[in-house]
């Protein structure tokens, strides 16, 4: 099935904290040829990506709703990760209401 539609599976191995080596991963995306990827993580993946300062650049989008705090919805613990790690940050437009879009550089 997955070759059909050309999909390529990336085996890798963990690392001694027992997690994916993300570096490895992005290296052999790189070595295939990708230059841009987009990543929609949730905050544990995330965190560690800006941890290791894996990102050129990243962009943070920010709603003004507010989530039922029955849910299992999960904050983003990374801010000050982000904010640590990428000092350059720039507010952009953003065309969406009042949702803000801020963009970290290294």
């Amino acid at each position: 099935m997955f070759k059909k539609k050309k999909i390529e599976l990336i085996k890798a191995k963990l690392n001694n904290s027992k997690q994916l080596d993300l570096r490895l991963i992005i290296k052999k995306l790189y070595s295939l040829g990708f230059r841009n990827t987009l990543v929609e993580g949730g905050d544990f993946l995330t965190t560690n990506l800006l941890k290791d300062k894996i990102f050129d650049k990243f962009y943070l989008f920010k709603s003004q709703k507010k989530l039922p705090t029955n849910s299992d919805f999960v904050k983003f613990n990374g801010l000050n990760v982000l904010n640590k790690k990428y000092p350059f940050r720039q507010n952009l437009n953003s065309y969406y209401g009042n949702d803000t879009i801020t963009h970290y550089n290294k």
